[in-house]
């Protein structure tokens, strides 16, 4: 049997010796050539024995990152080594690379999450994206409109696999896409569902952390009744773990327990990511161990995931699996250590687990609440964009009071809008009514330190001859402008041409996911705003 890489080499040999016609472009739902999808120029030596795995949904809008998932339509499990992929069609086919070690089963699904470490690009709001096989034969392409897919929707095929794209209202990252809202009761789990019926998604007593037994779908299907299932076995649990911020992980030993020496011991999640417990690390009864990502192990959590725990022999300790958006602020277990694994009203990291909503009111910032009392999150009345005074947290934990705070010096540029959503977008704004020169200004996100080199990607510093007009903006945009991506919880700080922060701001985990913006523009606080109008007076 020839190989395909003989199929390369002899096929081309054939044509010239023939005289037969170069093949054109597949006509089906695949694009199998090197040039841009509609060039019309066929360049591929044999049919890719990856057609079939085709581009199902898009989230150029995603929380907490942006993601795309692929589609296996064929009867054969598909290894996506050598595969890659890009929104730079034309330009950059090997742009992103999938992990190595996936395999996506016959008619199986992947999802591939977009962070500022991996690729280092995201989905814009009027983009494209292409995969290729090894051999750089693009398999499948789509592209999109501006608006085409919000945040909170996706653009994906319906019927999966086939279908045209289309909004979808409800994203269902690694399930099949539907139309409209799921309906609970239909033994089909769409959508936000954790379950329907009989369809538990894969769903396990082991998998949600219990010993064996029988799990079933509860009345609303946004959780599962495990009353059919066996106690907790092993006194070493996965105990809390959550997909936004710096994707957390936390371990915990029950207090009847023997300390632990968890060297040896490692951590894997659903896409191959590993983290090794260090010489030294150990965990004593009744105690509590969180890890974080860049900090010690590497991968993200994704949107919808799963984590195991192995000890030194490679056998399971306990493991957690969650559906799209279950870990989203917490994924834990109910009471704490020993019960079933769900959706937490609250991040308890490196304390008892709580499902009780925050309260406002009780000093302590917790789950979705932006300030409480008075913990404002290092927030103060300068990273609200004023000069100075006393920032306050309003009566229901979920923005900042700005009456205290006050402006003694005008400045004249100030930061206006930002996204961490498409393409990280950073708004600036010229409050003054004449030219400014912006020669040598420059923007940062979190993660540039003054001084220290390996930081100098996380810093932008503008070209000479660039300007703003009077009661202008300016927007500067991810991968044109600056080479950073903005995080679900970031910042940003505007320096002038002397290298004098002039303005900065930061924001929660989820308050730029559409737009973060000042109103009115220039002068007012910053918000949580609907709807984003880079290049525009903000609502």
């Amino acid at each position: 049997m020839r190989t395909l890489r003989a199929e390369l080499l002899i096929l081309p040999l054939l044509a010239a010796c023939s005289g037969a016609v170069d093949p054109a472009v597949d006509g089906g739902t695949n694009n199998n050539n090197t040039g841009t999808p509609d060039s019309g120029v066929a360049v591929d030596a044999g049919p890719s024995p990856y057609l079939g795995l085709v581009i199902n949904e898009v989230a150029p809008a995603g929380a907490p990152s942006d993601w795309f998932e692929l589609y296996n339509t064929t009867a054969n499990d598909l290894s996506l080594d050598g595969l890659t992929y890009t929104d730079d069609i034309v330009g950059d086919p090997t742009k992103g690379a999938f992990p190595a070690g996936i395999t996506v089963s016959a008619g199986g699904f992947y999802v591939q999450l977009l962070t500022d470490t991996d690729p280092g690009f995201g989905l814009g709001s009027d983009e494209e994206l292409g995969v290729y096989d090894p051999q750089g034969r693009l398999l499948d392409s789509v592209d999109w409109a501006a608006d085409a897919a919000p945040a909170g929707s996706s653009w994906g095929r319906f019927p999966d696999g086939t279908g045209a794209f289309e909004n979808l209202a409800v994203p269902s990252p690694g399930a099949a896409n539907q139309r409209g809202n799921p309906t609970c009761g239909d033994d089909v789990r769409q959508g936000a569902e954790a379950c329907d019926g009989a369809d538990l998604g894969g769903t396990t007593c082991e998998s949600l952390g219990l010993g064996a037994g029988t799990v079933t779908c509860n009345a609303t299907c946004d959780g599962f009744d495990t009353a059919g299932c066996g106690a907790v076995t092993t006194p070493l649990v996965i105990n809390e773990l959550t997909s936004s911020g710096d994707d957390e992980i936390e371990l915990f030993l029950a207090a009847d327990a023997a300390a632990v020496d968890l060297e040896g011991y490692w951590l894997q999640d659903a896409g191959g990511g590993r983290y090794d417990f260090p010489a030294g690390a150990a965990l004593d009864p009744g105690a509590y161990l969180v890890l974080v990502k860049g900090v010690d192990h590497t991968f993200g959590l994704g949107g919808s995931d799963s984590l195991a725990l192995y000890d030194p022999l490679d056998q399971l300790v306990d493991s957690a699996t969650y559906a799209a958006g279950m870990a989203e602020v917490s994924f834990c277990r109910i009471p704490n250590g020993t019960g079933p694994f769900k959706a937490c009203a609250q991040a308890t990291f490196g304390a008892e687990n709580s499902d009780d909503a925050p309260t406002c009111g009780d000093d302590l910032r917790e789950g979705a609440e932006i300030c409480d009392g008075a913990d404002l999150a290092g927030q103060d009345c300068t990273t609200q964009g004023f000069s100075g005074g006393s920032l306050g947290c309003n009566a229901t934990c979920d923005g900042f009071d700005t009456a205290g705070c006050f402006t003694t010096t005008a400045t004249t540029v100030v930061l206006n809008e930002v996204t961490s959503s498409g393409d990280d977008q950073i708004e600036l704004y010229n409050t003054t009514g004449g030219i400014i020169d912006l020669s040598g200004w420059a923007v940062a996100d979190d993660g540039y330190m003054a001084g220290d080199p390996t930081t100098a990607d996380h810093l932008y510093t503008l070209a000479a001859g660039r300007q703003i007009d009077p009661f202008e903006h300016l927007v500067l945009v991810k991968g044109t402008d600056h080479p950073f991506g903005l995080g679900s919880s970031d910042g940003v700080r505007l320096f002038d041409a002397a290298g004098v922060l002039v303005n900065e701001v930061n924001w929660a985990t989820g308050d730029a996911a559409t737009s973060y913006c000042r109103s009115p523009d220039g002068t007012g606080p910053w918000q949580v705003c609907a709807t984003a109008t880079f290049g525009a007076a903000n609502p």
